[in-house]
């Protein structure tokens, strides 16, 4: 596992079409609750063009 910010990862996603909600903490991707609260990884999924 290699631990990276949000920034590093926008620079992994460059090449693809990321899907919203983008590079978002894992919290907020999708969240089944409103408003949940921000945890300190971040994740993203993403396409080829």
């Amino acid at each position: 596992m290699v631990l990276r910010s949000a920034a590093q990862l926008h620079i992994l996603f460059a090449d693809l079409d990321l899907i919203p909600p983008g590079v978002v903490t894992c919290s907020q991707w999708h969240p089944t609750e409103p408003n949940p609260e921000p945890v300190p990884q971040f994740g993203g999924v993403a396409r080829k063009p």
